[in-house]
């Protein structure tokens, strides 16, 4: 069975966007359009995720590549 790690485990870790924000330095916008519009710019904030997470590099990109592989789908539906 396939375990599907997901952007809100990441964010579930700080309890809110707004939180994960403050923690991460950035404003919630700026995370916001990072999670929904690019996800891969998620990946210049994964020293600070693995500090805060305690989680490895590969289970944080293993949930950055899900959030990627959404927006591509999503993408690819709306053409």
């Amino acid at each position: 069975m396939k375990t599907f790690l997901t952007m809100n485990h990441l964010i579930a870790y700080f309890g809110t966007r707004q939180k994960m924000a403050e923690q991460l330095g950035v404003s919630y916008s700026t995370l916001n359009t990072y999670i929904n519009k690019d996800p891969r710019k998620l990946l210049t904030l994964l020293p600070e995720l693995k500090g805060f997470t305690k989680l490895s590099a590969d289970e944080i990109l293993k949930m950055v590549q899900e959030q990627i592989d959404n927006h591509d789908e999503e993408g690819a539906t709306k053409k």
